[in-house]
């Protein structure tokens, strides 16, 4: 819609892609990385948000990001495990 932003990333753990599921706390769904780590979100609201990943091998592992979603503009959100 005209009041979204999207989201989009690169998830590592140990400095290599990893499978994880991105989510944005509060809103409904969410995405899977690729093979190489990325996800991108899209029509998310305009406003704070926090973008949560977990890891789908451990799902009580997991990284959480403020971030400020800006209408129209695509905001880079990585995430690195250790």
């Amino acid at each position: 819609g005209p009041f979204a932003g999207g989201i989009q990333g690169n998830v590592t753990q140990g400095g290599a892609p990893v499978a994880a599921t991105v989510t944005v706390n509060g809103l409904p769904g969410g995405v899977s990385t690729d093979p190489s780590g990325n996800y991108n979100l899209n029509d998310i609201p305009v406003g704070s948000q926090t973008v949560r990943a977990t890891l789908v091998s451990d799902p009580l592992v997991f990284q959480e990001q403020s971030i400020t979603v800006i209408a129209g503009v695509t905001t880079t959100v990585n995430f690195m495990f250790p």
